[in-house]
């Protein structure tokens, strides 16, 4: 059977490195010799990594200093197909593979909107010349491929796969107690604490609902530069018995079973598993208005999406009317199907 390895520069909690330990969990059950390569042994995700997925360290390098331990590892072993996710490990992996005359096949994946408006010369050589030289490009939303396409990558070498999940493993982790003391009633927020997921504006929002519904909660989960700003924002706004900062956690899958709704509050998505993950446990989701969001909850047909990114009062209202009427368990619960690693597994094996 063929062997398949995964490449990020750490297990740190992030989009890609959970999608990819979703498809290696499948491919294993499929029998495949799947391998997790990593440049740095570091990140929370090494500590609940199942055991049958086997992990390689490049030398516990910073992924600039990955090339040359990249074209040894090219070199030295079989590998059939070599899966990659991120900018720039997407075009490391790319170069280091040819100039080791590797014969794998190198798959990437490319999960985000590029700015090819801030450097032409910059998207030109990512998507017209790097990317092209790729076996296939895996693009994890129509949005993305269009965007991809316009900007030089070749048709015949794009491949359209949304992210999968494995609804078994989530309902498994989901029901695990995790002995933690939360409130009763609360909003959840999932991700990492950066610009571009616009946390002040979602703690405005809030402050604004909790005015009218004082049980109501906001409970954090996650970590980023912006933690120290949105401390000092809660505690100006006199809230800060009422948002619960958690921190980063490997499993917070019973946070948001419990949650009475998930805010998304970002001002740029491509493909957003945490709104996969809300499908799989009912949940509703009110978001600003993201392309990823857009395309997830139908334009609004399966969540709550707000016409701006700034508009506290409008998200606020918003956040209201998805708690006292929540999008219909149905309607979720069909719309997950598509997306489950059983299916999606078998998308990405096409590629072999």
């Amino acid at each position: 059977m063929k062997r398949i390895v995964f490449f990020t520069p750490s297990l740190n909690i992030g989009g890609v490195e959970r999608v990819f330990i979703t498809y290696a969990e499948a491919l294993i059950k499929l029998g495949y010799d799947v391998s997790y390569l990593i440049s740095k042994s570091e990140g929370d995700l090494l500590h609940v990594l199942p055991k049958n997925i086997k992990i390689i360290s490049l030398g516990n390098k910073q992924l600039r200093g990955s090339i040359l331990p990249l074209i040894r590892f090219f070199r030295k072993e079989q590998v059939d197909v070599f899966i990659t996710g991120g900018d720039v490990p997407n075009v490391l992996s790319i170069l280091t593979s040819k100039m080791a005359c590797s014969k794998a096949k190198v798959l990437i994946s490319h999960h985000n909107y590029f700015n090819v408006e801030r450097s032409n010369l910059l998207s030109k050589l990512f998507f017209h010349f790097i990317y092209n030289k790729a076996s296939q490009v895996i693009s994890v939303s129509d949005g993305i491929t269009k965007m991809l396409s316009c900007n030089g990558v070749s048709s015949n070498k794009l491949t359209t796969i949304y992210n999968p999940v494995d609804l078994e493993s989530i309902h498994q982790q989901g029901a695990i107690d995790l002995k933690l003391s939360l409130p009763s009633y609360y909003l959840l927020f999932l991700g990492r604490f950066g610009e571009v997921k616009n946390l002040p504006f979602m703690i405005d929002s809030f402050e604004l609902v909790s005015r009218e519904i004082p049980s109501l909660h906001l409970v954090l989960v996650g970590d980023g530069p912006m933690k120290p700003v949105l401390l000092q924002k809660v505690e100006a706004l006199g809230i800060s018995e009422k948002v619960h900062f958690l921190g980063v956690m490997p499993n917070p899958f019973p946070i948001v079973k419990s949650a009475a709704a998930v805010l998304l509050p970002s001002l740029s998505e491509a493909l957003p598993t945490i709104i996969l993950e809300c499908f799989a446990f009912e949940k509703t989701v009110i978001a600003t208005p993201t392309n990823g969001a857009i395309d997830l909850l139908e334009n609004g047909k399966l969540g709550y999406i707000s016409r701006t990114f700034d508009h506290v009062e409008e998200f606020a209202e918003l956040i209201k009317e998805g708690l006292s009427c929540p999008i219909s368990n149905e309607l979720l619960i069909n719309k997950i199907q598509a997306f489950n690693s059983i299916v999606k597994v078998k998308e990405l094996e096409k590629l072999f």
